[in-house]
């Protein structure tokens, strides 16, 4: 069955454009904005950089995520002009073009003349020398950089604040998708905490997370471990990642495992983790894990948490970290107490009447 949920990523990578969830008037509202806010800063075009690492920019004009480390791609905005240049060849744009509202040219690997063809768009409309925000400029890698930089004598103007403010103002259709995609990754994390035995192996359980995912609808997914020889991150706020990528090793009996599950579900990517149990588990790590979660729910109310926990948050979106002032964020908490550990975080909404939990249920239980 997960051979199946493959083809459609084989064809046209982590790209998808469902006209329900995301109608025509949502792309057209999001490109009026986008020619306001140029508008507003005097910007005669809106060059955008993106790749695999950082899609989200490029995502948000035209709808495309690279899917390949070797696929990047720009997108030239007008007040009458919308046009992406891929590096994908022909055969996989006919793939791609029905699910991005961009019309795009392909770039073709042998060639290596991306910088090029956007020069090319740049020269017929005749942008060369007015004002051109560029966003995701410094993401470039230097030899493509060094490419473009000449293209634009007068240089150009920094973009990346104009478009990640407009990014981080969710739409109600936005939002609905975010919500969707965090249902779909709680049905996704029980049934991998169901999956926790003894004797399963990591790789096992990390082959698990990434079938149960795919088959909820996840176009990617990211999934990471912590157990007891991992080291806890420190208390209070901080940026220290505690989980990992699987071992070969097998869960022993009574274990607690710290699971993190990241997804992409049209575009838009969700966070969870959560502590499961190699069996039933014991009244000690019962009690911790119950702390973990109360600690959660004080941050999400606003309230400093009791007891010594570390948190860790960041804004998510169409990129697995978006910045601070994003409407949407990955809320995490670790708890460690008597040498037990727990771990808790959702997908929240940053509201002004409150932090809420996207979906519309939780279940808390491990």
């Amino acid at each position: 069955m997960s051979s199946l949920v493959r083809v459609p990523i084989l064809r046209h990578g982590m790209t998808k454009w469902d006209r329900e969830l995301l109608p025509q008037s949502e792309v057209d509202a999001r490109i009026a904005r986008l020619r306001a806010a140029m508008q507003a800063e005097k910007l005669d075009a809106l060059l955008v950089y993106g790749d695999m690492w950082h899609s989200g920019g490029l995502a948000y004009v035209t709808n495309f995520h690279p899917f390949d480390a070797r696929m990047p791609g720009f997108a030239v905005l007008t007040p009458t002009l919308l046009e992406a240049v891929l590096k994908v060849s022909s055969r996989d744009l006919t793939f791609i073009s029905p699910f991005i509202w961009a019309p795009a040219q392909p770039s073709d690997f042998l060639a290596n003349d991306l910088a090029g063809q956007v020069e090319d768009i740049i020269m017929r409309e005749g942008l060369q020398t007015k004002r051109v925000g560029f966003a995701g400029a410094a993401l470039m890698p230097p030899a493509l950089a060094a490419a473009i930089k000449p293209i634009f004598p007068n240089g150009t103007i920094p973009a990346d604040a104009l478009l990640n403010a407009l990014r981080a103002q969710k739409t109600s259709a936005e939002r609905a998708i975010l919500r969707l995609a965090a249902t779909k990754g709680e049905a996704a994390i029980a049934e991998i905490a169901a999956h926790v035995a003894p004797g399963v192996n990591e790789t096992e359980l990390a082959a698990f997370a990434d079938y149960a995912a795919r088959k909820a609808g996840a176009q990617d997914v990211e999934f990471l471990m912590h157990t007891q020889g991992d080291r806890m991150p420190a208390t209070g706020n901080t940026s220290s990642f505690p989980f990992r990528p699987h071992t070969e090793r097998a869960l022993e009996r009574g274990e607690h495992v710290g699971v993190y599950l990241t997804l992409q579900f049209h575009g838009y990517w969700t966070e969870l983790s959560q502590s499961v149990y190699a069996g039933t588990p014991s009244a000690q790590q019962r009690a911790v894990y119950d702390s973990c979660v109360a600690a959660f729910d004080q941050q999400l109310e606003g309230t400093t948490p009791a007891g010594a926990v570390a948190v860790w948050t960041h804004g998510i979106g169409l990129d697995r970290e978006e910045g601070d002032a994003s409407v949407t964020a990955a809320l995490h908490v670790a708890a460690e107490r008597n040498g037990e550990r727990a771990f808790y975080g959702r997908t929240i909404a940053r509201e002004p009447a409150g932090n809420t939990i996207l979906t519309a249920s939780l279940a808390k239980s491990a």
